[in-house]
């Protein structure tokens, strides 16, 4: 199928460089959801594994749409290739090549492609949370989420109530509000509800850098207390059945994070680099 090149073809041809990131701006009917497409098949040809790559849309009818999209251009690649444009037939073919060379199989396993909604990520990330976390069980988006709010103010009230370093601040709130805890755990709901407002005068412009070392702090406390209430004795023997684990999943499962266990010869430490 032979097409006229597009008057953007070079600002398109940019926008598919997977080294750099972009944003996007054309009207309705433009071609976006194709270059998207484009973008995505590019990306597939890169990555060790599909689910490397997370497409995010608003909704789910978007999301597969784009799924569709791309499922689309891989089969006609396979089955037709002449009848798509020649970009997108470069791109789908390249990541068909990926997919028979590392056994992907994607279009046997379609489920492998990772387009999903906002609601849908946030979700998937919160039931990979620890145990500890009190994320188990089925996790869901809520709409309403006032009555986390207000046990999140309960508990901000009550622990920094008991912390030294803070509890002369909720005395001093508590003073101005005639000693009403109920109206400062209103006041704190709301401004929970409101944090995209006020959060950035506590934090400024926190950079991803920024984001990084805070979890990285977070995740190493966490990795202490584990390692805190581990015997030192049975050590040896984590890391023989975490290595054994490994090597099974990666036999099998080789995208599981559990197959990076393979190989263990020691316990991790507690730093996050």
């Amino acid at each position: 199928m032979k097409t006229e090149a597009p008057a953007d073809a070079v600002a398109r041809e940019k926008a598919l460089n997977p080294g750099s990131s972009f944003i996007v701006e054309a009207p309705a009917g433009s071609g976006k959801t194709m270059l998207l497409t484009q973008r995505f098949l590019r990306l597939l040809s890169i990555v060790e594994q599909p689910e490397s790559i997370v497409a995010i849309t608003f909704t789910r009818k978007a999301a597969e749409e784009m799924r569709t999209r791309v499922l689309g251009a891989l089969r006609a690649a396979r089955q037709s290739p002449d009848t798509i444009d020649p970009v997108t037939r470069r791109w789908a073919q390249a990541a068909l090549c990926a997919s028979d060379t590392k056994g992907w199989r994607l279009l046997d396993g379609p489920k492998r492609l990772r387009v999903q909604t906002i609601d849908s990520l946030s979700a998937t990330i919160a039931r990979r949370g620890p145990l500890v976390s009190g994320y188990a069980g089925n996790v869901e988006v809520l709409e309403d989420a006032s009555r986390f709010y207000r046990q999140a103010a309960r508990s901000a009230i009550t622990t920094l109530g008991e912390d030294g370093l803070w509890s002369d601040a909720i005395h001093t709130l508590l003073q101005h509000l005639d000693n009403d805890w109920e109206r400062l755990e209103g006041l704190l709901m709301d401004m929970l509800s409101r944090r995209d407002q006020w959060l950035r005068f506590i934090a400024g412009h926190p950079d991803r850098r920024s984001f990084e070392q805070a979890l990285s702090v977070a995740v190493g406390d966490e990795l202490r207390l584990v390692a805190g209430a581990l015997p030192a004795r049975l050590n040896p023997d984590i890391v023989r059945l975490c290595a054994f684990a490994g090597e099974n999943l990666l036999a099998d499962y080789p995208s599981d994070a559990g197959a990076r266990l393979a190989g263990l010869e020691t316990m991790p430490g507690c730093e996050c680099t």
